[in-house]
C-alpha cells in the first residue's frame, strides 16, 4: 500500500505513513487507485448499523452487574468484528466497476473496411451502419469507439456517434477531435467550426491555416498556431478567441481554456494563464512524451531526461535519466490527472514511479531489457518479453510475483485484459494456452501449421491452421479447451482489423474470395455478403 498523501510505501500492519504520519485508516488504496466511496445512503446505512449496535451493547452493559462485564467485552468485540465485515460488505458491493487503475478501455466497437466497389463499409458493435462512404481513401479522425469522424475523398465530414451517421460539411478540412470524439473542429470557407452536440457551430474567421491544433479533453476549448510574419498562437473558448502572441507551436489547453502549454520560440516549454499574451518560460523541451487527463501536468523530455512540470510546482520535477512513457493497456487511455504513481518504461527498463514530495525517489525496478510490453486493465499486472519468454509480474512492489507465462512464443499471441487467458503459436507451429499462472501451460493443438489467431472477449480463441492454397481451416478453443470446428465457415484467409494482442468483442476475418464474415462469439460466423477490397 501506499500514501495518497506523500507517496510513501506503507508496511503492512502501519497505523500511520512512515513519511507523513497520514493515519491508514484514511488509505484504501494506492495513489492512481480511486478509493471505494459508499453512497450517501448506504453510508447512513452503516452509521445507523454501527450506532445502533454499539449504543444497544452500552446499555446491555449498564444493567448487568461487574461479574457479566468480562463477558459482555467479548459479546461486544464480536459485534465489533461483524460490525466490520458488514462495512466492507457494503463498501466492496458499492464500489463494484469502480475503477482500480488511471486508465480505461473503450466499450463499443468500430470497424471500417474498403470493398470491390471502392466503398468504406462501417460497423458498429458487428451491425453495419447505411449508408456506405464513397471512396476508399476515408480518413478516420477518430476511431475510438464512442465517436468516429470520417472525410472523404470529397473532403464530405461525417460524424458516425452511438451508431448513427450523419454528414456534417460537404466541403471541409478536419482539424481535430476531442478527447473521446465529443467534439469535431474543422475549417469551411476559411472558418474554423466545432461539431458538437449534434449542430456545427462558427468560432472565427481565419486569416491563415491554422497549425499544431490542440483541443480540450472536453472540447469546451481549442489553441492553434499560425503563421502571420511570424509564428503566434490563438485560443478559443466559449465566445472568446484571443491571440496568445509569439511562439514556435501550442502544445495542449485545458477545459474553459484557462491554461495553455507551448513551446516558446527559443524552443523552451512555455505556459499560459487565462488565455493572455504572458508566456511563463520554464526549461528547454524536446518532446512531449504524456499529458495528465486535465492537460494540466505534462511530461516532457530535454534530450537527456525526463520531467514532470505543472503549475502548481515551483519548477519541473526530474522523473527518470532517459526517455520515460507511460505503458498503457491496448485500446486504453490515461485518466488520471497527475503523474504521482504510475508504470512506466524507461531505455527497454521497466520501472514504477512514485511521487514524493517533489521527487521521484528510487523508481521501483520491475523488469529489466524488456520488449513487447503490456499493462493489464486493472493496472495490477505486466507482460512482457525478456531472454525469450514471455512473462507476467505484479506491479506493487520489486518483490512481487513473477511468472513465465509463455515459453518459445514464435509469432501470433493474444490475451484478454488481465492475462489470465493467453494463446500463443510457439516455435512447432503449435496453438498453447496459458492462464497465466506458474505451471499453467498447455497445449490446444499440437499437429503444427497454426497461421493467426483472434481472441474474443468471451474467452473463445479462434485460429486459423493447415494453411495452403490461399486459406486454412477454421477452428477455435474456449479458455484453453481442446480444438473445435467453427460454425458458418469452414476455412479462412486471414482476420482483419484484429487489434494485436488484445481481445475483440467482434471478430472480423475473410476467405479466399475475400468475403467478410462477422463472429460475436468467436465460435459462430456469419456471412456479410460483403466482399472487400
Amino acid at each position: 500500500m501506499f500514501c495518497s498523501n506523500c507517496g510513501s510505501q506503507i508496511p503492512d500492519g502501519a497505523r500511520v505513513c512512515p513519511g507523513c504520519g497520514t493515519p491508514v485508516a484514511a488509505e484504501a488504496a494506492e495513489v492512481t487507485v480511486a478509493a471505494p466511496n459508499p453512497s450517501p445512503d448506504l453510508k447512513n446505512q452503516a452509521a445507523e448499523f454501527i450506532g445502533g449496535s454499539i449504543n444497544s451493547a452500552a446499555e446491555s452493559v449498564k444493567k448487568r452487574d461487574f461479574k457479566s462485564l468480562l463477558k459482555n467485552k467479548l459479546v461486544i468485540a464480536a459485534a465489533a468484528l461483524i460490525i466490520v465485515i458488514v462495512v466492507l460488505i457494503i463498501i466492496i458491493a458499492n464500489a463494484s466497476g469502480s475503477s482500480s487503475a488511471p486508465f480505461a478501455i473503450a466499450e463499443n466497437q468500430i470497424d471500417q473496411f474498403y470493398t470491390e466497389d471502392y466503398t468504406t463499409v462501417l460497423f458498429y458493435n458487428g451491425q453495419q451502419i447505411k449508408p456506405e462512404l464513397e471512396g476508399s481513401n476515408v480518413t478516420v479522425y477518430s476511431n475510438n469507439a464512442k465517436t468516429s469522424v470520417y472525410v472523404t475523398n470529397d473532403n464530405i465530414l461525417y460524424v458516425l456517434s452511438d451508431g448513427k451517421l450523419k454528414e456534417v460539411c460537404d466541403d471541409c478540412s478536419m482539424l481535430g477531435v476531442a478527447g473521446f470524439g465529443s467534439a469535431a473542429f474543422y475549417t469551411s470557407d476559411e472558418t474554423l467550426y466545432v461539431y458538437d452536440n449534434g449542430k456545427s457551430k462558427r468560432i472565427t474567421d481565419l486569416d491563415n491555416y491554422p497549425y499544431y491544433f490542440v483541443i480540450s479533453p472536453d472540447g469546451s476549448a481549442c489553441a492553434w498556431t499560425a503563421y502571420e510574419s511570424e509564428y503566434c498562437g490563438f485560443a478559443w473558448a466559449g465566445s472568446k478567441v484571443a491571440e496568445l502572441g509569439e511562439m514556435n507551436r501550442v502544445l495542449s489547453v485545458t477545459n474553459g481554456g484557462d491554461l495553455i502549454y507551448c513551446i516558446t520560440e527559443n524552443s523552451k516549454l512555455g505556459y499560459i494563464k487565462g488565455m493572455s499574451d504572458d508566456i511563463e518560460t520554464i526549461k528547454p523541451i524536446n518532446n512531449v512524451r504524456a499529458l495528465s487527463a486535465d492537460n494540466r501536468q505534462v511530461m516532457f523530455d530535454n534530450g537527456s531526461s525526463t520531467y514532470i512540470f505543472g503549475t502548481s510546482m515551483d519548477e519541473p520535477i526530474r522523473l527518470d535519466k532517459g526517455y520515460v512513457d507511460i505503458i498503457m493497456p491496448e485500446n486504453g487511455y490515461y485518466t488520471a490527472n497527475n503523474f504521482d504513481n504510475f508504470v512506466g518504461v524507461c531505455d527497454s527498463d521497466i520501472k514504477r514511479y512514485i511521487r514524493k514530495g517533489d521527487d521521484y525517489p528510487d523508481p521501483l525496478m520491475l523488469a529489466e531489457d524488456t520488449y513487447t510490453r503490456m499493462i493489464s486493465a486493472d493496472g495490477k499486472n505486466i507482460l512482457y518479453y525478456s531472454n525469450g519468454k514471455m512473462v507476467k509480474r505484479g506491479t506493487e512492489s520489486e518483490q512481487s510475483t513473477k511468472t513465465t507465462v509463455a515459453k518459445d512464443v514464435y509469432s501470433d499471441f493474444v490475451t484478454d485484459a488481465n492475462f489470465n487467458n493467453i494463446f500463443y503459436v510457439n516455435n512447432s507451429y503449435e496453438l498453447e494456452h496459458s492462464n497465466g499462472k506458474t505451471g499453467g501451460i498447455a497445449t490446444v493443438y499440437d499437429n503444427g501449421n497454426v497461421d493467426s489467431l483472434a481472441l474474443s472477449t468471451s474467452g473463445v480463441c479462434t485460429f486459423i491452421y493447415d494453411y495452403s492454397g490461399g486459406e486454412g481451416s477454421a477452428a477455435y478453443s474456449a479458455s484453453g479447451g481442446g480444438k473445435q470446428k467453427c460454425s458458418g465457415v469452414s476455412s479462412l484467409y486471414r482476420f482483419i482489423n484484429r487489434s494485436t494482442m488484445t481481445t475483440q468483442k467482434y471478430i472480423f476475418a475473410l476467405n479466399s474470395d475475400d468475403e467478410l464474415y462477422v463472429s460475436s462469439d468467436g465460435k459462430n460466423f456469419t456471412n456479410t455478403k460483403i466482399v472487400i477490397y
